[in-house]
């Protein structure tokens, strides 16, 4: 009896370790990100606020009603990227560092759990039904060549991967002053699923976060960083090669 309760004592403090040390991996990613997390803040707060004063119809209509054929072709190629470039990038990246490569790729995965779940469970109606539905006489403003879908709107796993794969490329590039680039592109990548009436802006707002979280997930446990066979070595054309300190 005296045995167990000394593994449960042990066990008890093994937790808080683990919980301490999670929580001063969070503080210092915090810190490290401080300029990205910083304008995420600004977009999540403001977007926040509007959702909350605007009716949904009304803050939709305000966001994309505004066209013209510059950001017609723009948007509608840029909201693809995410579907394609965050895989190839993650590839990629087995020539910088084994871990750099699992980052991006795990929190793409992790990203796209949440999302699927999420729409399964809410299996809310996209803009251009919403509107066909509820508002009949809105007539929205539609892109030319975009295939318009009609469900599972929120959230929006475009901005989840947006996020996902620019913080996860903020945290990899040794230059923080990229942080700022990285951050604004997620945005327009949310903002993209919006003008082309993809999304509502709540469903934007709720990806956006969801993209950060998968990946902060893998850094407050850091995985795959505190694996030294992964954090320490790349891929070459002569083979797996360990990375000079």
């Amino acid at each position: 009896m005296q045995y167990y309760k000394k593994k449960v004592t042990y066990a008890k403090i093994q937790i808080l370790l683990l919980t301490l040390q999670s929580m001063n991996n969070l503080r210092a990613t915090l810190y490290q990100q401080r300029y990205f997390l910083a304008i995420y803040l600004l977009f999540f707060t403001a977007l926040g606020c509007a959702l909350a004063y605007y009716a949904k119809a009304d803050l939709h209509l305000f966001m994309s009603s505004r066209h013209n054929a510059v950001a017609d072709c723009f948007f509608k190629h840029y909201t693809g990227l995410c579907q394609w470039l965050p895989y190839v990038v993650g590839v990629l990246l087995v020539f910088y560092r084994f871990s750099s490569s699992l980052l991006m790729l795990l929190s793409q995965a992790v990203g796209a759990i949440i999302i699927y779940f999420a729409k399964e469970f809410y299996h809310a109606y996209r803009p251009v039904r919403w509107f066909a539905e509820y508002m009949p006489d809105v007539q929205l403003v539609l892109v030319d060549g975009v295939n318009m879908h009609t469900t599972y709107s929120f959230p929006s796993g475009h901005s989840a991967a947006f996020f996902s794969m620019f913080f996860a490329l903020s945290i990899i590039t040794p230059d923080r002053k990229w942080q700022v680039l990285y951050c604004l592109l997620a945005i327009l990548g949310c903002y993209s699923r919006v003008y082309l009436s993809q999304h509502f802006c709540l469903d934007i707002w709720a990806g956006s976060l969801i993209g950060i979280v998968s990946v902060m997930l893998l850094l407050v446990w850091k995985f795959p960083m505190r694996v030294n066979a992964l954090n320490d070595y790349r891929l070459t054309i002569k083979g797996i090669r360990r990375i000079e300190q």
